[in-house]
């Protein structure tokens, strides 16, 4: 039988990391697991040390600093001498025994493999980037940098993408150019013929290094969509973003000039490297400010002392009460207008949150979400019947077992008209999106009808409510920093903007209203106007004069990739601008028929957009 070692580069990881170890334990396979720490300081190996007490397959090595990732990977290869594989694993990431077993089998199968490497998937279930690619050479980064991948339908191999998860799933291992290095499977005499990890790099592009050499040394490099593995991008760095993204680009850098340079005109290289540093400095100033704004605001909040001790609410001694009520994304933009709307009404609330240790109880009993798929629970002494998924309904499949736990009998679940509006997107990213919102909606209404459950979900158009919705506040804030904005054409698109307030009523109408159940209603808003006048009316409500710039498709489109760099603007896409002049305009009649609905018409004050 082969075995495998698993090596782990640990930098306060926190609880994720005990998790991750512990699913690694199930696998026969894993002869040993090397936990190499970089001189964590959260206490995250706490529970790893008192684990490999009495678990002899753990080993804890300690280093004083902060070594990077290669130099701590290889103190973990020097560690291992017997193990036919080594299995590098992020502590964010969380692989089960069966996956471990694919990708070892897919090894055996296939002698000339260097490494395998998973189907990444993000928490909410959809593939994440960077699992399958090709190497990011300095012409395909030049073509991702200004923004030419919409040349990709006509020019396929001149204008290629290096991420490869928008490209069609494979159904059998197959070989490429690079995988992710957060989680590799490698050969021990592959590793020995090519040497261990480039120490030169800190941390990240050490990956991209290792699979240049790799396949220089005629191994190759096999991506295997049968294993599957979670991934919590950034767990390790969430705390030091310019530090990572510095090293992130230092390393790119060092890649291009090792393996690149002598490739390629020097003026591209040029051109890709200047690129480099000003993707760093837009990202580096974005998190500057951001750093401030925290602390300015955390220093206001400390001085209003609004943090209090969370309370339990008196539990029902009732096994069922009808007006009990949990709520999966109790905290999002529709949780927040939901929980008074509950409360006002007589309902008791268990709300769901990623992080209840500042949560004010207010009437309502915090829980933290368990991990996900998690099929066992503590024992829960009453049953909450009735519940409310605000949380985008990708995520709601992670945690069916706890609904089941709790007895559920009916689901309201929000989803999106974006399943229709960006069904036919010339964006892939969006393509994909549309058919994983599509695919989550039948898994929720196949779950629900397997269980004996009543499911309601709600199809919101464009949400808004001044505050915290990335629509009308986003167009605000841009109008208040330029004093313009920006239009494709004459953008008279038609939209139905609708208010978080109203979304939330509509929850709470389809928790309870009679005949409502088992259907999927879009849900808009209560006017509808172009997409210029919207904007018009945002302009109004903070007392300007509305300036436009009309803008070509080319130009927005090499304008929208740089904005791109910068983490705030990373959802945007091109496409996004030539929706200003679709319209995205649904029937809310079934609503209004089943569920009373009543949306309000788009009015705007200078209140509403105070900041």
């Amino acid at each position: 039988m082969s075995t495998v070692s698993v090596i782990i580069v640990n930098y306060n990881a926190g609880v994720i990391l005990n998790e991750a170890v512990n699913l690694l334990l199930c696998s026969e396979s894993v002869a040993k697991v090397i936990v190499v720490d970089n001189g964590s300081t959260d206490h995250s190996m706490d529970e790893i040390e008192r684990l490999s007490v009495y678990q002899s397959r753990i080993e804890c090595i300690y280093n004083k600093e902060n070594l990077g990732f290669a130099k701590a990977c290889n103190i973990g290869i020097a560690a291992d001498a017997e193990s036919d594989y080594l299995l590098f694993l992020n502590p964010d990431c969380l692989i089960h025994k069966e996956d471990i077993e694919t990708l070892l089998a897919c090894m055996k199968s296939s002698p000339k493999a260097g490494m395998a490497g998973p189907l990444l998937l993000n928490p909410d279930g959809t593939e994440q980037a960077g699992g399958r690619r090709s190497i990011p050479t300095p012409w395909r980064s030049f073509v991702r940098i200004f923004g030419l991948l919409s040349l990709s339908e006509r020019y396929p191999h001149l204008f290629s993408d290096f991420l490869l998860h928008q490209q069609p799933l494979p159904d059998v291992p197959i070989e490429i150019e690079a995988i992710s290095g957060s989680c590799m499977l490698v050969r021990r005499d592959a590793l020995l013929n090519v040497g261990p990890l480039d120490e030169g790099y800190f941390m990240h592009c050490e990956d991209l290094d290792w699979f240049m050499r790799f396949r220089q040394q005629g191994w190759q490099i096999l991506f295997v969509p049968e294993a599957r593995v979670f991934h919590h991008k950034g767990t390790c760095s969430k705390t030091r973003p310019v530090f990572v993204e510095l090293h992130k680009h230092k390393g790119m850098v060092r890649f291009y000039r090792k393996f690149l340079r002598h490739q390629y005109p020097l003026s591209l290289m040029w051109m890709v490297t200047s690129a480099v540093w000003l993707r760093f400095g837009l990202i580096a100033a974005y998190h500057g400010v951001k750093i401030v704004g925290r602390k300015l605001r955390l220093s206001v909040e400390v001085d209003k002392d609004i943090f209090r001790t969370s309370a339990s609410i008196p539990k029902s001694n009732n096994l069922f009460s009808p007006k009990q009520v949990g709520i999966i994304g109790a905290t999002s933009l529709v949780g927040d207008c939901l929980l008074p709307l509950l409360k006002k009404n007589g309902w008791q609330i268990v709300g769901y949150s990623r992080n209840t240790s500042r949560l004010v109880a207010d009437g309502v009993e915090w829980q933290e979400l368990p991990p996900p798929y998690q099929t066992s629970f503590p024992r829960i002494e009453r049953g909450v019947s009735h519940w409310v998924c605000a949380a985008p309904i990708l995520v709601l499949p992670k945690y069916f077992s706890l609904l089941e736990a709790y007895g559920v009998r009916r689901i309201v679940v929000l989803s999106s008209t974006s399943r229709y509006t960006k069904n036919e997107s010339p964006d892939p990213e969006e393509q994909t999106m549309a058919r994983y919102l599509a695919e989550a909606e039948e898994c929720v209404q196949t779950w629900a009808e397997n269980h004996g459950v009543e499911w309601v979900i709600l199809r919101p158009t464009l949400i808004y409510d001044f505050k915290r919705d990335k629509n009308i506040v986003e167009i605000a804030r841009f109008i208040q920093y330029f004093n313009f904005f920006p239009l494709l054409g004459k953008a008279s698109g038609l939209r139905q903007p609708i208010h978080a307030y109203d979304v939330a009523t509509a929850c709470m109408a389809a928790l309870q209203a009679e005949g409502a159940e088992n259907r999927a209603y879009n849900i808009s808003g209560g006017e509808t106007l172009s997409y210029n006048e919207m904007v018009t009316r945002v302009f109004a409500a903070l007392g300007r004069q509305p300036r436009f710039l009309h803008v070509p498709l080319l130009a927005f489109s090499v304008a929208v990739a740089l904005l791109r760099y910068v983490p705030r603007y990373r959802q945007w896409s091109a496409t996004m601008a030539e929706r200003m002049n679709q319209d995205l305009v649904f029937d809310h009649s079934d609503a209004s028929r089943y569920l009373a609905f009543k949306p309000r018409a788009f009015v705007l004050s200078s209140k509403d957009l105070s900041t």
